[in-house]
This record gives structure tokens, C-alpha cells and sequence, in this order.
């Protein structure tokens, strides 16, 4: 099944085709009438025949791009929707991760500083490289303009914060 934007660049690239046509046609019909029904010489022919080709060549230009730039506002809106589709999935991942959630708990009564106790040990050392994990991956999305900052920085700024604010989690890990 063709997407929306497929059909859209058909259609558009057949009345293109379909307005050259016609401009072509109406320049030789334009040429006979000068020719024959006015009786203009072929030298005047010729010059107001150039003068319309201009004239047609720029209009064409401007079409092309306008076309250029209606295409570009499809394709970054796609890669819009696409981006916020993946930022609400990867923030799903991490809420629906009981590890994840016990991190971000254990990390925020840290902050508080309601409970510092049994902070980093063998048993939950590894949830918290994967909470870190988590965080450099979508670092990277964003050092590699995947994924733009200003989209995702609400979502990710306090989880960022609470693991590159917390001193223990910076020295063993």
C-alpha cells in the first residue's frame, strides 16, 4: 500500500508533467497564430517566442521549488512524528522496568537524603549500570541529532540529573 506522501509526489509529478505539455502546446499554438493569422515575421516570432520561454522557464523554476520545500515539510514532519513516536517508547521502556524504577527511588531518597544506606551494593550494582546505560543511549541519540534535546529534555533532564548529581554513583561507576 503506497503511504500518503507517495501519492501526493505522484500526483503533483503528474500535473508537472501534464502543465509542460500544456505549455508546450499553447507555445506552438501561440507560434501559429502569430505566423499565420497575424503575420508576424519569423524574427518577431522568434523573439517573443524566447521572451515566453523565459518567462515559462522561470515559472517552472519557481514550481520546482516550491515543490522541493512542500516535500521537505512532509518529510521533517514524518521524522517529527517519528522522533516523538521513539521518545515515548523509550520512555515507556524505562516505566514499565521495575529495575529502572527502583533506581530512579533509590536515587531520588539518596537527593533527599531520607536514605543513604546500602546505596550502591552487589545486589542492585548492575541496575544501576543499566540505568546508565539507558542514559547514554539516549545521549548518543542526541549527540548524533537522531533525536533533538529540546524534544526529549523534559522526559530525560531530572533522570540525568538525579545519576551525574549523586557522587557514589559518579566514583564507582
Amino acid at each position: 500500500m503506497k503511504s500518503t506522501h507517495e501519492k501526493k509526489y505522484r500526483k503533483s509529478l503528474f500535473l508537472s508533467l501534464g502543465l509542460i505539455v500544456f505549455v508546450v502546446l499553447m507555445i506552438a499554438a501561440f507560434n501559429l497564430i502569430l505566423g499565420k493569422v497575424i503575420g508576424l515575421s519569423d524574427e518577431q516570432i522568434s523573439t517573443i517566442s524566447g521572451t515566453g520561454e523565459v518567462v515559462v522557464a522561470l515559472g517552472a523554476a519557481i514550481l520546482i521549488i516550491y515543490q522541493l520545500e512542500q516535500e521537505r515539510d512532509i518529510e521533517q514532519g514524518e521524522n517529527d512524528i517519528e522522533e516523538a513516536q521513539f521518545i515515548l517508547q523509550y520512555n515507556q521502556s524505562f516505566i514499565q522496568d521495575p529495575n529502572m524504577t527502583k533506581v530512579e527511588s533509590i536515587l531520588e531518597k539518596y537527593m533527599n537524603g531520607s536514605d543513604r544506606s546500602n546505596f550502591l551494593d552487589d545486589s542492585n550494582r548492575q541496575n544501576f549500570v543499566n540505568y546508565l546505560v539507558y542514559l547514554e543511549c539516549m545521549a548518543t541519540l542526541i549527540l548524533r541529532n537522531t533525536i533533538r534535546i529540546e524534544h526529549c529534555d523534559d522526559l530525560m533532564a531530572y533522570r540525568f540529573f538525579l545519576a551525574l548529581n549523586n557522587p557514589i554513583l559518579q566514583k564507582e561507576e
